[in-house]
């Protein structure tokens, strides 16, 4: 159960930093990409049934604003893995390892 619960943070990792990184260059404003993509990784963490406030979101762009053409996005996606079935310990999960995972994106010039 926990090689599985293992798996599916690996899958759910990449899967949330392709994504999200997807997501900031296909976003209207840069105020709009931060909220987004941090959004898309916990949707996914929750399509994995994973626990979605034990992911951490960094977005970096080559520019200051993230959603101009030429931009080169990356976002790096942790997810903390908790052991299953097993209580928390002094109030908090017994987490087992961290998942990390990085997401590119480069906007196209008509994109």
């Amino acid at each position: 159960m926990t090689i599985s619960q293992l798996q599916a943070a690996g899958y759910a990792a990449v899967a949330a930093a392709d994504q999200a990184a997807k997501t900031v260059g296909l976003s209207q404003s840069a105020a709009q990409a931060e909220q987004l993509a941090i959004r898309t990784v916990q949707l996914t963490a929750e399509d994995f049934q994973l626990e979605p406030d034990a992911t951490t979101t960094t977005i970096k762009c080559s520019n200051p604003d993230c959603t101009n053409p030429g931009t080169q996005i990356r976002v790096y996606v942790s997810m903390d893995v908790t052991l299953p079935l097993v209580p928390t310990f002094f109030g908090k999960p017994t987490r087992i390892a961290t998942m990390d995972a990085t997401g590119y994106h480069l906007i196209g010039e008509f994109e």
